[in-house]
């Protein structure tokens, strides 16, 4: 699975400070949870179903200087939720893109990007159930999905807004990161993250957010 460059936004757009404990659902090969990782000092528990994305997962938290903060669970939320009794402060998942759209063909591919083993109310309901009272989740989203997933946490019990919309470019909407909680949301206005400018180089905004990520900024 490669790095993709929304994923990194989000990774450095979470706030995680002072957090004690985090859940990473559907962490494909441990890229959130490496970032979140090397930006606070919780306990992080990162599920994914597909048994490769596990397995690298595992080899590159191993590899890391965060190995003994981060556990590895190769399975399903659906499962996981029904076997632990642990709460989380913060809930994070870049969630499949897709409900209605063409497969691809490959089986991995297709689970990472379509919501076939996870729909938007299962996924909803896992973080409501698991959410701490006064914990936080947010989602990295497609921007057709929104109100399929506004929708689907209102049912759930979670209070939700917009957090940040993530622009390509200037004129190039392409994410939004939704925040969610059980109680009471922060009236904050929605932010607008540019990654690149006009030229196609990467925006000061990008840069200072990524800059502790990349090796090249």
């Amino acid at each position: 699975m490669k790095v993709c460059t929304d994923s990194c936004v989000f990774g450095a757009m979470i706030p995680v400070q002072g957090v004690p404990s985090i859940l990473d659902i559907g962490t494909g090969t441990g890229l959130l949870s490496l970032m979140l990782a090397q930006r606070c000092d919780a306990i992080i528990d990162a599920v994914e179903i597909d048994a490769d994305a596990a397995k690298q997962a595992l080899q590159n938290v191993s590899e890391s200087s965060w190995q003994d903060r981060i556990t590895i669970h190769n399975t399903s939320i659906q499962d996981y939720f029904k076997y632990t009794i642990k709460k989380y402060d913060l809930i994070v998942c870049n969630p499949p893109f897709f409900s209605d759209s063409i497969k691809s063909g490959s089986k991995q591919k297709d689970m990472a990007l379509h919501q076939t083993h996870l729909s938007i109310t299962e996924l909803m309901q896992v973080t409501s159930f698991m959410l701490k009272e006064n914990g936080d989740a947010y989602f990295l989203i497609s921007i057709y999905e929104e109100e399929r997933f506004l929708k689907a946490a209102s049912e759930a019990g979670l209070n939700s807004r917009r957090y940040t919309a993530i622009y390509d470019n200037p004129d190039k909407l392409i994410r939004y990161i939704l925040h969610m909680r059980k109680d009471k949301l922060p009236t904050n206005e929605e932010d607008r993250f540019i990654i690149r400018d006009k030229n196609r180089n990467y925006s000061q905004s990008f840069v200072s957010a990524l800059k502790d990520f990349y090796l090249h900024l």
